[in-house]
């Protein structure tokens, strides 16, 4: 957890003290004396080596790489078997005279499904995957800036709020995290921004974007925001697809939601995978009341939310839509659209018919 700097003078000298150990036999352990030589070349501040009498505070690290859970797996017809290895990190920093300093604590725990990328040597693999993720860490990405911002040389809640932003889930994923443990005023904000924007900062598949959207719900919940029902809703629609999470939310709105999921697609400015969702959100609720709104979406511009919308149209099982879905059946472009009109029809066709006594 990091503490906040009280009247602490600026550092100009920065002692540097590292212990790095590995259960890995025969393996060294992740250089990370080097890595925060490298990230501190271009600071206001300088590191000494550990004897030097001179200096204005510590850093001590303390690395280590310790047995992680054992992976039985088969692949390629073989049997692969071996210990994950697990990261902990701790960043220390001590002023030499007086005001209060850092200390920040980094663990990495392997994901076995996620991280394969060389089949042929996955404990390799798995292990340049855990020190990528390490890296990616805002507190290791970042140290420099954290170490700066200790010593009111600089904003770490800008720069966590800037890492929402970053290419790496990993990264923002963490910074989602911390930035709900931190009390500032701009991070709700901040933290809508980027999840709103997910569909072109989130552009992986939707199993991995899931721990991003859960840390950023998280991290709003611990913020305490009291949103609108027109944010809640816009929120639940976000993402690179529905989850069924927030499928339940909106659910949970019952009837309410019907007027502003309508709205929401019937506004072509807004970012088409909300308004897809708010398709098929209308359909979850089963309210007929939807009807005319989903109608109308037959002619969307957009496949995605003419698709979710006979979809939705299967599903309230209403007559009403059996002409609309015959013409689509037979003039739609999108093969894919077409083929999903002539399944809402085999099904609402079904419907209709009167059950034989």
């Amino acid at each position: 957890m990091q503490e906040e700097v009280s009247s602490a003078p600026p550092v100009q000298s920065l002692r540097l003290v590292v212990k790095s150990t590995t259960w890995r036999k025969g393996k060294k352990p992740f250089d990370i004396e080097n890595y925060v030589r490298r990230k501190c070349q271009n600071t206001d501040f300088r590191l000494v080596d550990p004897k030097n009498p001179e200096y204005d505070a510590t850093l001590s690290i303390n690395y280590q790489e310790t047995r992680g859970n054992r992976f039985s797996e088969l692949f390629a017809d073989r049997a692969v078997s071996f210990n994950a290895t697990n990261i902990t990190c701790t960043f220390v920093v001590t002023p030499k005279t007086k005001g209060r300093g850092l200390q920040e604590k980094v663990t990495i725990i392997p994901d076995f499904f996620e991280s394969f990328i060389n089949f042929g040597s996955p404990e390799e693999s798995l292990y340049q995957k855990l020190s990528n993720d390490f890296c990616s860490h805002p507190s290791v990405k970042y140290i420099d800036k954290l170490i700066a911002a200790v010593f009111g040389q600089g904003d770490w809640v800008a720069v966590l709020i800037g890492a929402l932003k970053n290419d790496s889930l990993e990264t923002k994923t963490k910074a989602a995290q911390m930035l709900g443990r931190t009390k500032d005023k701009r991070v709700i904000s901040a933290l809508l921004e980027t999840y709103q924007d997910v569909t072109t900062r989130c552009t992986q598949s939707v199993f991995f974007c899931s721990d991003w959207h859960l840390a950023v719900k998280r991290a709003l919940q611990q913020q305490g925001w009291k949103p609108s029902l027109q944010e809640k809703v816009r929120f639940h629609l976000s993402g690179s697809d529905h989850f069924s999470e927030d499928a339940q939310a909106l659910r949970g709105l019952g009837s309410k939601a019907i007027p502003v999921l309508s709205s929401f697609l019937k506004d072509e400015e807004m970012d088409v995978t909300i308004r897809a969702n708010a398709a098929l959100a209308l359909g979850d609720l089963k309210n007929k009341a939807a009807m005319d709104a989903l109608l109308a979406c037959l002619q969307d511009k957009s496949s995605g939310v003419r698709k979710n919308a006979i979809k939705s149209l299967s599903k309230l099982g209403d007559p009403k839509a059996i002409p609309p879905l015959e013409e689509m059946a037979q003039s739609e472009n999108d093969v894919g659209v077409r083929g999903e009109a002539q399944k809402a029809l085999e099904k609402l066709k079904k419907t209709k018919k009167p059950k034989k006594s």
